[in-house]
């Protein structure tokens, strides 16, 4: 169909209109704006390094304890809030993935919710 095309299409002319420099700074600075808001909660750890050179617009965040999957279910499910669960060997958390037109009120609410679980855990029933 033409409009998976035309989206792609979209998506190039974006890109090349505001060029990769500005697209990884605005990445970045969603990244290390919900980071930044979440790094100091009761158990929450993070999988991502804050530093600059080694990361950009995607973080993996745990709240020990609390199953990934569960978390990713209950943000989709209850807040229309789209996160992947990450299980590895090594560690364990979900994948935030902001785009370059996320709003910070989006994050703000994201930040919202994971406070609240960190804090309080999943709700019950």
């Amino acid at each position: 169909s033409a409009a998976p095309r035309l989206a792609i299409g979209e998506a190039i002319l974006f890109h090349q209109g505001i060029g990769p420099k500005r697209k990884e700074a605005r990445l970045r600075y969603l990244s290390r704006y919900w980071m930044n808001k979440l790094k100091d909660l009761p158990n929450v750890r993070f999988h991502t390094s804050f530093e600059p050179n080694q990361s950009c617009g995607i973080a993996n965040i745990e709240i020990t304890g609390i199953d990934p999957g569960q978390i990713t279910n209950y943000l989709m499910n209850q807040h229309k809030i789209f996160t992947i669960p990450i299980i590895h060997d090594e560690f364990k958390g979900i994948r935030v993935t902001p785009n370059v037109y996320t709003t910070l009120k989006e994050l703000d609410r994201f930040c919202e919710v994971m406070e609240f679980v960190s804090k309080k855990g999943l709700p019950t029933g």
